[in-house]
């Protein structure tokens, strides 16, 4: 009979032998954790070099590469170069990495200078330090815009997915920078998803390198690419790719489209657009090409529209896609936007009405819908109820909801709590709601009596359910700090709109725009009710199923006396 100690001892041999099969060693180590790496690499030479393969496969910033240098050959540096001897070090680990920027960084300081950069690829383009990176983020990386085409230029030609964030470096050379990127996107084979994004600074104008070399691109499954506007050209090329299913481009100020020529669909397999431009330049873009094929469409407006833009806006997005295939869309200012930036927008006379969206009402299999431009809006509760109306389907809904989205006060467009109940009634499968509503405006009494008492809603906030119980699967509602009273009322309300509601959201206000913090308070208590609110109800219907129970019992037993006689 086999001892609980050579048992042990007998399972300890198996799971050794296991280990030494490289397949199954690198498996664990693909999952283990940078302390677990560094414990096996120190454990015994067999896990040695499988371990520090690992360590080294992802790398959140390019300080590691540094220290493989002797410190005082970094010392050096900037003014000088590294011997050729000190290299082969870096050259031993720099066949490791498999992607760069991904994970935390282990060190206090991450940021490489343009001079340490280019002292390390002082031998470019005849050592390729890292042949075997198939994932470039430069975004966590922490160096200079300038610093790009030296990175790009001792990387190998096994990238497969490459994400460039640039910050808007003053010294940024556009010329080069643009250079860089295309020639990476031409001599990368392998390379399937590319972004090129910039933030903060203006984008970089297209160049005659970046428009040639972007006709002869790798089959490329996603391209990104807001940092550079693209040429009519430029577009019409990425429109034969048929291998793309994700696109976003960035459209010039003043440019006019052409009449796309009749071949096949432009984008065929694209189920994904995003377009960053003017109003006006999307306009023309959308009268050359029609998607009817696009399911998830978003665009980013890189300047406040003229007034007499607005109709035109949302009729060029009616008929550039299918409504019976939309089912995704998005429209939101390309930067940050502020409160200012909205009571300019009023000033200018750019105010949203009803009028203006309502060709997107034809979207009826709209599943997803984001509309935050920092504008004007002129809105009332019949407008929600045609929305809710439109959009049976919808599961999330942001609607001008933030504080930069100015709200004109007027009585004839202020959006009452009752506007909720149309989308408790008219959209069964909406989980997330956000629109700028006023809980305050039903309770008919001083300011300082609203607390007290015997308030309820009017009935009438509950018409559109016709009587019937809400089966709304509602999960999470906007509410910033809007105006409110009554707490107790206000909650058993929503709860009984929104049977599932679990959170109330809202945001940090705008400093300009500091909204009276009682408000802030009493949704806070509403949150505080709707836990006992629902405990309430669930107590409820359990009394209420036993006591249904207890009836069909009686009925049968009734039945049986019956047939007993």
């Amino acid at each position: 009979m086999v001892s609980p100690n050579e048992h042990e001892l007998r399972y300890r041999s198996e799971v050794f032998r296991a280990l030494l099969i490289a397949e199954i060693f690198q498996n664990v180590c693909s999952f283990s954790s940078t302390g677990t790496l560094l414990s096996l690499a120190q454990s015994c030479k067999i896990f040695h070099t499988p371990a520090i393969q690992a360590l080294w496969s992802t790398l959140p910033d390019l300080v590691p590469l540094v220290t493989c240098f002797p410190r005082d050959a970094v010392s050096r540096v900037p003014g000088s170069t590294f011997p050729d001897g000190d290299y082969t070090t870096l050259l031993k680990y720099g066949s490791y990495v498999k992607a760069i920027g991904k994970g935390p960084s282990l060190l206090a300081v991450s940021r490489i200078s343009l001079g340490l950069l280019q002292a390390i690829c002082a031998l470019r383009p005849t050592m390729v330090i890292l042949p075997n990176v198939r994932e470039l983020n430069t975004g966590p990386l922490g160096m200079g815009d300038t610093c790009l085409p030296y990175l790009l230029s001792v990387i190998g030609k096994e990238l497969v997915n490459v994400n460039i964030d640039l910050h808007g470096d003053d010294e940024l050379d556009p010329e080069g920078t643009a250079a860089a990127v295309a020639t990476l996107l031409t001599t990368q084979p392998h390379l399937r998803a590319f972004s090129y994004s910039q933030y903060g600074g203006d984008p970089i104008s297209n160049t005659s390198t970046f428009s040639t070399l972007l006709r002869d691109v790798p089959p490329l499954t996603t391209f990104l690419c807001n940092a550079v506007t693209v040429s009519p050209e430029d577009v019409l090329s990425l429109s034969r790719l048929h291998t793309l299913r994700t696109i976003h481009i960035r459209l010039p100020d003043t440019m006019e489209w052409s009449p796309v020529p009749v071949e096949t669909q432009p984008f065929c397999r694209v189920s994904s657009f995003s377009v960053t431009s003017a109003a006006l330049s999307y306009r023309r873009f959308a009268e050359a090409y029609k998607l009817p094929q696009i399911r998830k469409f978003s665009l980013y407006l890189t300047r406040r529209p003229h007034p007499p833009e607005l109709s035109t806006l949302f009729t060029s997005i009616r008929k550039q896609f299918d409504p019976a295939i939309l089912t995704s869309l998005e429209v939101k200012d390309s930067g940050t936007p502020t409160f200012a930036d909205a009571q300019i927008a009023a000033q200018l006379g750019v105010n949203l009405v009803p009028g203006h969206i309502r060709p997107l009402f034809d979207f009826r299999k709209l599943r997803e819908f984001t509309f935050l431009p920092a504008w004007c809006y002129t809105l009332y509760n019949g407008f929600y109820l045609d929305m809710a109306k439109a959009w049976p389907h919808i599961k999330e809904l942001r609607f001008a909801h933030m504080f930069w989205c100015l709200h004109e006060p007027l009585p004839a467009s202020n959006v009452t709590m009752e506007a909720l109940s149309y989308f408790a009634a008219h959209c069964p499968e909406l989980t997330t709601l956000a629109i700028m509503f006023d809980a305050s405006a039903w309770v008919a009494l001083p300011e300082s009596m609203v607390n007290y008492g015997d308030h309820v809603v009017p009935a009438s906030f509950y018409s559109e359910l016709q009587g019937r119980p809400s089966t709304s699967k509602l999960e999470l509602l906007w509410v910033d700090r809007y105006p409110v009273y009554c707490a107790p009322a206000v909650a058993l309300y929503l709860m009984r709109l929104f049977p599932r509601l679990t959170w109330l959201w809202c945001d940090d206000p705008d400093p300009e725009d500091v909204p009276d913090p009682v408000w802030g308070r009493l949704w806070e208590d509403i949150e505080g009710f709707m836990p006992v609110m629902a405990e309430m109800r669930n107590i409820g219907e359990s009394i209420g199923r036993a006591a249904a129970m207890d009836r069909t019992l009686g009925e049968i037993r009734s039945l049986f006396e019956r047939i007993g006689h």
